[in-house]
């Protein structure tokens, strides 16, 4: 080993530069091992220089602070080099712990190897956690996982809770957890998972249906609507009561017209379930087994999947048009317009373009618009909705928990297997309560709803 110096800012400032290509190591003569490493650009560092476990290892303190700028002082590097030497006492390799950090598992790391083991082998729905990473997550990828603390992830928490709201808030922590959980399974992580035992958001549960004074306007909407697919869509998740993932990927092989059944393979809870077709139901799918008959799926489209995959575009259109036919109603009692003019105003082609001139003119009339719109309403309502006009119409928890095959339902769901009557006559009592509400008083008024516009507009 070279010669020891007493190290002091002057001595380590005379330093020179190392030959080019080379390290020059000058040692303390005060605390045991440590040294500064200069490079041939006269960089200078803290090392320390032990034999650990039977070889020689070189363990990087950090810079040395020149001047003004960053880096260590001689007396921090004194103090490192102590701890250093104390945790090699007591049979630890500071030098592996720091390479095995280097390889370190990143989050985005850890979640690349969550979604190929897990989400892709054991979710229905794949894509929902990737979005949420992608949305919630993504911008801690390049943070090793020992680097995620408990407070970060609260902080986090608390951050979504106020920003994008509590349930979206939950819905990462829950992903973390996740992910964690699935890391120490998989020995890329051995310390608590710091996502667990976060205290989650209260949600408040939903309990939006589609309410008797909203139907009128927005089964018109739907008779506008132009995107044959949406129209169809929405009229049979409404009827069905079914969750959209289910009407979405609905194949003909498993719809039997002739018996108004539709058996869907697999559930939320992982089970085949049996669904009644009312006559309403069966009526808009034989149009479209007549018209697109050769498809795999009842709804197709046009992407990978060969079924229709989120139709949010049409849903908006059908909303937007709903209050532009409540508005243009208001301004044309308020106007005196004629019936001919209202209808053409109702079904604008650029539905988009008529709302904004029927908002304009509303506010020059001093009428209220905002009551016009159908506030907050999701596709998921829609199930949401025959199960409210079922419990309306006075069907029992038992045949409604069967109807939207809710996993809690009690034992008599053995029965309801076996005879579909007591389903099917509460759905056809909810489903002709709603289409009355909505102003059509005949079941052959249904095909009047899909509209006779073949020219499908884009979902």
């Amino acid at each position: 080993m070279a010669d020891r110096v007493h190290f002091t800012k002057a001595a380590i400032d005379a330093f020179p530069p190392a030959p080019k290509r080379k390290r020059t190591y000058y040692y303390d003569s005060k605390a045991k091992g440590l040294a500064v490493a200069v490079t041939d650009k006269g960089t200078k560092s803290f090392i320390v220089y032990r034999w650990v476990s039977g070889r020689p290892e070189r363990i990087t303190l950090g810079r040395y602070a020149q001047g003004q700028g960053p880096g260590l002082s001689i007396e921090q590097a004194r103090k490192a080099a102590s701890e250093t030497n104390l945790a090699i006492a007591k049979g630890e390799n500071p030098a592996e712990k720091k390479r095995m950090a280097r390889g370190e598992i990143t989050l985005g790391g850890l979640f690349d190897e969550y979604k190929v083991r897990h989400v892709e082998v054991h979710n229905r729905r794949p894509d929902k956690p990737q979005a949420n990473y992608r949305l919630y997550l993504k911008h801690w990828e390049n943070r090793k996982v020992s680097n995620i603390k408990r407070a970060d992830v609260q902080a986090l928490h608390a951050k979504l809770g106020r920003d994008t709201g509590k349930v979206t808030a939950n819905i990462a922590v829950k992903l973390l957890r996740a992910m964690f959980n699935k890391a120490i399974e998989w020995e890329y992580w051995n310390k608590p998972n710091p996502a667990r035992g976060i205290q989650l958001f209260k949600e408040k549960s939903r309990d939006r249906y589609l309410q008797p004074d909203e139907l009128p306007r927005f089964f018109q909407a739907l008779a506008d609507e132009p995107n044959e697919t949406i129209r169809d869509f929405v009229l049979v998740a409404l009827m069905t009561g079914a969750r959209r993932d289910n009407v979405m990927t609905m194949k003909w092989e498993d719809v039997q017209l002739e018996r108004g059944e539709w058996r869907i393979p697999q559930t939320k809870s992982g089970t085949e379930h049996v669904l009644p077709l009312l006559p309403e139901a069966v009526t808009i799918l034989k149009a479209r087994k007549d018209s697109r008959g050769e498809d795999e799926y009842v709804f197709p489209g046009a992407g990978a999947h060969g079924h229709l995959v989120e139709p949010k575009k049409g849903w908006r259109r059908i909303l937007d048009r709903a209050e532009l036919i409540q508005l243009v109603d208001w301004i044309a009692k308020a106007q005196d317009w004629p019936k001919p003019r209202a209808d053409a105003a109702k079904a604008a082609v650029d539905v988009s373009r008529a709302l904004k001139e029927a908002r304009s003119t509303a506010k020059a009339l001093q009428i209220d618009a905002v009551p016009a719109r159908i506030k907050d309403l999701r596709i998921h309502d829609l199930r949401r909705t025959l199960g409210s006009w079922q419990a309306a119409t006075g069907a029992n928890l038992s045949v409604i928990g069967r109807t939207l095959q809710h996993q809690n339902v009690s034992t008599t769901a053995i029965y309801a297997r076996l005879n579909l009557d007591s389903v099917r006559e509460a759905m056809q009592k909810a489903t002709s309560a709603m289409l009355a509400a909505g102003g059509i008083v005949r079941a052959a008024e249904v095909k009047e709803i899909r509209g006779t516009k073949k020219n499908a507009a884009r979902s």
